[in-house]
């Protein structure tokens, strides 16, 4: 179990650790493109499992969810969503830091334009 947790972990790191293309050249080259995305699934399957919604699901439905996943990094700044768009989507934010603004408070915050 011990040896899971931590191979789950060095594999997340290391997907986390990706290119611009969204994928980890090194881990994608040494895996076959089915175990690649099995292993994927499984990796971000663990990390809905994390959210209270996904605790009980299925593994094998929580899988299919985790390989509609996209990965987004965001820079400090970043507007991810805006007051009043259309939510066609959900995020889950996996690591930093998140602030939610009114539009009266973001223009308030925003630097001055040069």
């Amino acid at each position: 179990k011990d040896l899971q947790i931590r191979v789950r972990k060095y594999a997340s790191y290391m997907m986390d650790n990706t290119d611009e293309t969204g994928v980890n050249a090194g881990l994608a080259d040494m895996l076959s493109p089915h175990l690649y995305a099995e292993l994927t699934a499984s990796i971000r399957g663990f990390l809905l499992r994390q959210f209270y919604p996904f605790k009980r699901t299925p593994h094998d439905l929580l899988c299919d969810l985790a390989q509609l996943l996209e990965t987004q990094v965001h820079a400090v700044g970043d507007f991810v969503i805006e007051q009043d768009d259309i939510g066609n989507g959900m995020y889950f934010q996996a690591t930093g830091t998140v602030a939610v603004y009114t539009t009266a408070q973001a223009l308030a915050s925003a630097p001055e334009p040069l």
